[in-house]
């Protein structure tokens, strides 16, 4: 960051080399960039340098590239050649793309980072990473909307990340020398993916005496632990050595001294559930050796299915989050009429009506005007594109589609008009969305879970609304006004609301 073009001259005042600015941006006919830089300094112990760089022309996308530097406290004695208590430098490279739905974050503590003692070393990186719309190309191809991670540290060994995923995230990290004979490393890391979380560390010290008699001691201790969301399971593996040793090595007048004597022990333990179980192993050397291994627990073996009950209070939004409804076209005002309640008013020809579910859906329906007797329930004909959208289960629960009811039903009124045609007036297109797999896929076998989904493959595109259009006006609807009155046609305010939702198993 701090060789940047840009950044360089803004951080050590050196005129700017327009040569090196043309090397690292080069032209691209049709395109166009602004930067803005700020340099901020705060209570003379946070400086820190952020620029910001506007690019547009064949796409708009925004980078930002910061640097931080805490001291905490300067200088805390008054003398000059005192270290700080700690010191932080943080670097910040984002690109956001909003036409392409991309915000990508990448983070590093950078060298010269320590707390309480420059020995004490602080190192480590971090990501963050979102898609709001589906990835066809570049750098993120394959990446589908809804698709995040947030990691500080990296990931799991247990986990696999996908290709398009930040890679190569340094774990967050502390070494540290308190004397020459004695270092100390300890590392972490933590992560969040839509099929799961982890986290884990590792700790070491090794000390080593020297001399004729020399004594060392090797310790490593680590965790890695990692949890799918539903069904809920969880894998983690624990371990821990301790090596101890001492070396004789003496030359005498007559007679020489070379001995080493080590002791060490280890174990290790894996263990998963629900319900909690596991292998435990426990090695010990010292003159003589043996080896204890335990299992507790029930055998790992596939998670069980998971009741309704669970499910809806798990995994289900909300009754009143089920539902939602937006105007994305041709509204002309909104009145506020109460806290959340709103008139809108729009312009019949361009109305559009996005409904969504919190949930995939396998039928989409129309109702005709409520006035009618009897009341009338038309399918709308788009459920001949759903039938290519419907293939999916209740992973957790191990329910397949046969068994699921998932049915969004939309019914239009309008006031003084009896025999109202719900397709004379509007067309209707589906929305696709992308839900988890871990929970909507495919459910081969009936009362068993299936497999967890791959790392590439854990989100499934299903139907999730519909959006609703008005229909060009027919010629003879067309109002006819008098030359002579004032040229306005009016209609009464518009309004939408969503009906209270109940689940049924």
């Amino acid at each position: 960051i701090a060789s940047h073009a840009l950044v360089n001259p803004a951080v050590t005042g050196i005129t700017p080399d327009f040569a090196t600015i043309k090397t690292d941006i080069p032209a691209s006919q049709g395109d166009y960039w602004v930067a803005v830089g700020v340099r901020i300094e705060s209570f003379k112990m946070i400086s820190t340098f952020a620029l910001a760089i506007f690019k547009f022309g064949h796409e708009f996308e925004i980078d930002l590239l910061g640097k931080s530097s805490m001291v905490f406290p300067k200088n805390p004695t008054g003398n000059a050649n005192t270290p700080a208590l700690a010191k932080f430098d943080i670097g910040i490279v984002a690109t956001i793309l909003p036409e392409r739905g991309v915000v990508e974050i990448r983070g590093d503590v950078m060298p010269g980072s320590y707390i309480q003692d420059p020995r004490v070393v602080l190192s480590g990186g971090f990501a963050v990473l979102l898609f709001s719309k589906d990835q066809t190309s570049g750098k993120w191809n394959g990446g589908k909307a809804g698709d995040f991670v947030l990691t500080f540290g990296g990931y799991s060994p247990l986990y696999k990340p996908k290709p398009y995923y930040p890679q190569n995230v340094a774990r967050m990290a502390l070494t540290w020398k308190p004397f020459p004979k004695l270092d100390v490393k300890a590392e972490m890391y933590f992560a969040v993916v839509p099929e799961a979380f982890m986290f884990g560390g590792h700790l070491s010290a090794n000390f080593n005496s020297g001399g004729s008699f020399n004594i060392f001691v090797h310790f490593n201790a680590g965790l890695d632990f990692i949890v799918w969301w539903q069904p809920k399971h969880y894998i983690g593996h624990a371990y821990a050595d301790l090596h101890v040793g001492a070396t004789i090595d003496v030359d005498l007048l007559f007679f020489s001294i070379h001995k080493t004597v080590e002791f060490d022990i280890n174990g290790d333990i894996t263990f998963w559930g629900p319900p909690f179980a596991g292998h435990a192993v426990l090695n010990v050397h010292f003159f003589v050796s043996f080896t204890v291994a335990v299992d507790f627990g029930a055998a790992q073996n596939t998670p069980q299915p998971i009741s309704w009950e669970a499910f809806q209070d798990t995994l289900l939004p909300d009754k009143d989050k089920v539902v939602s409804a937006a105007l994305t076209n041709g509204m002309l005002s909104k009145i506020e009429i109460g806290p959340k309640e709103n008139i809108y008013l729009v312009n019949p020809k361009e109305l559009e009506l996005d409904i969504s579910s919190a949930f995939p859906l396998k039928t989409v329906s129309g109702w005709s005007d409520p006035t009618e007797t009897p009341l009338t329930k038309t399918t709308i004909a788009i459920n001949s594109e759903i039938t290519t959208l419907d293939d999916f289960g209740i992973a957790p629960m191990a329910t397949d589609k046969a068994r699921i009811t998932s049915e969004l039903s939309v019914m239009i009124k309008k006031t003084g008009k009896s025999n109202f045609n719900f397709a004379d007036h509007f067309t209707v297109e589906i929305i696709t969305k992308n839900y988890p797999a871990s929970v909507w896929q495919k459910v081969p076998t009936l009362g068993t879970l299936p497999p967890p989904p791959t790392q590439d493959n854990n989100l499934v595109n299903l139907c999730g609304g519909l959006v609703l259009k008005a229909k060009e006006p027919k010629k003879e609807d067309a109002a006819i006004v008098s030359g002579s009155d004032f040229d306005v046609i009016t209609m009464p305010d518009a309004y939408w609301a969503t009906k209270s939702f109940s689940y049924a198993s």
